[in-house]
């Protein structure tokens, strides 16, 4: 809950902070890129809309102080967006716009008669002042700091949370010592009911019928251990939720994560100073054909050695099926697009290396950089492409988007 809290509370300060950025640069430049940049944050992006939905769910309800303090940034942001629509309709009315670029809600916003007798180099200055001055200024003060004491509230109620679900641990251990105490009793107590009452007649029963003698065969055989019966179950199912847990996330072929664990992890994390490497085992099929799938099983294996050997233990390795892999590498940039090759390089001088009877083996990689030029917003495309070119000049590549 704290992870998430803080994330939207960023979140909405991150969406604030740009929707104050584009409308300063729409009063200061007059260029309506900026505008529509504005406008289209403001109504499709939301993410101070969306954060604020988010922390309202982590908060449980309204009748709390994180609740309060998140109104408060509410509330002062949506008196900054009347603010910053005063200042682009008074940028508007001092130049010359294509109506048909203007949002309705600009078209319909309405100055005072002082404002519209001003001149256009006037109205243009009073723009500025609305969203550069210290009044401004202060309200985005005010919305980081209730923003701030929003996600505190949250720490603090995380805390409390935490220290009731150790104590509440506390308590069920206790119990679950005390209820296998009395489970062992228990146990002694049907073992000693077993002897005293079945395998003592049965026994007694047996030598009448050997000397000859009429007898009633009456009980039960003998009963296995309580205690054992539930240690050997109790250690089967802890066995097999390990392995079950293990197997969701994991490829079973070669130990990495798979494409589940690739589509749960690549929702969270971010992504802002990540790389993201795609990887294939260059004429994958030619070997399933000429070797077998027996060695071509192998052979990806092999990679999936070769990557966790060559990247560094922070980066993020999966399958995501067939001989394709990808790779998150964590706090870098495209500064260090020459060490990324390097990888690459080095992975595969040593998949050329026979080991093991298996034939020679090449990787191509692509990458693309969250600091990347000319991008198209989506990493994994970006990515996708360079992986293209690099299969197109050759095997044992690797392309820089």
């Amino acid at each position: 809950r704290f992870i998430h809290a803080e994330q939207a509370s960023n979140q909405m300060v991150l969406g604030s902070d740009y929707l104050t950025e584009q409308v300063r640069l729409f009063t200061v430049t007059g260029d309506i890129q900026y505008m529509t940049n504005y406008f289209r944050e403001l109504n499709e992006t939301q993410r101070r809309d969306k954060a604020v939905d988010e922390l309202e769910t982590l908060l449980h309800g309204s009748d709390n102080a994180g609740y309060e303090h998140l109104t408060a940034a509410l509330r002062l942001s949506n008196d900054l967006v009347d603010d910053e629509y005063h200042a682009m309709k008074l940028t508007l009315e001092s130049g010359t716009y294509d109506p048909g670029k203007i949002p309705k809600v600009l078209k319909t916003y309405s100055l005072s008669p002082e404002e519209e007798a001003l001149s256009d180099r006037d109205k243009k200055n009073l723009a500025q002042e609305l969203v550069l001055g210290d009044s401004y200024r202060d309200q985005k003060s005010r919305i980081r700091r209730s923003s701030s004491s929003c996600t505190k509230y949250l720490i603090a109620t995380a805390d409390q949370e935490r220290a009731e679900a150790n104590r509440e641990l506390n308590r069920l251990l206790h119990l679950q010592t005390l209820l296998m105490l009395l489970l062992l009793l228990l146990a002694i107590g049907i073992a000693l009911y077993i002897y005293i009452w079945v395998r003592k007649p049965i026994n007694q029963m047996l030598s009448m019928m050997k000397a000859g003698e009429a007898a009633t065969l009456s009980g039960a055989t003998e009963l296995r251990s309580v205690s054992e019966f539930y240690n050997t179950t109790y250690e089967e199912n802890r066995r097999h939720y390990q392995g079950l847990s293990y197997r969701n996330m994991h490829d079973p072929l070669t130990g990495l994560y798979d494409r589940r664990a690739y589509d749960l992890i690549r929702e969270d994390i971010d992504m802002s100073d990540n790389a993201l490497l795609l990887v294939d085992v260059d004429q994958f099929r030619s070997i399933n054909s000429s070797w077998g799938h027996d060695t071509g099983d192998q052979i990806l294996r092999r990679v999936a050695r070769v990557l966790e050997k060559n990247f560094r233990a922070s980066d993020l390795i999966f399958r995501l099926g067939g001989d394709e892999f990808v790779i998150i590498m964590t706090s870098v940039d495209s500064s260090m697009a020459n060490q990324v090759e390097a990888i690459i390089e080095q992975a595969n001088i040593m998949l050329q290396r026979p080991v093991d009877d298996l034939p020679p083996a090449s990787v191509s990689g692509g990458v693309a950089f969250s600091d990347r030029k000319g991008s198209n917003e989506d990493i994994f495309r970006d990515a996708d492409a360079a992986l293209y070119r690099a299969k197109q000049t050759g095997h044992g590549g690797c392309c820089i988007y």
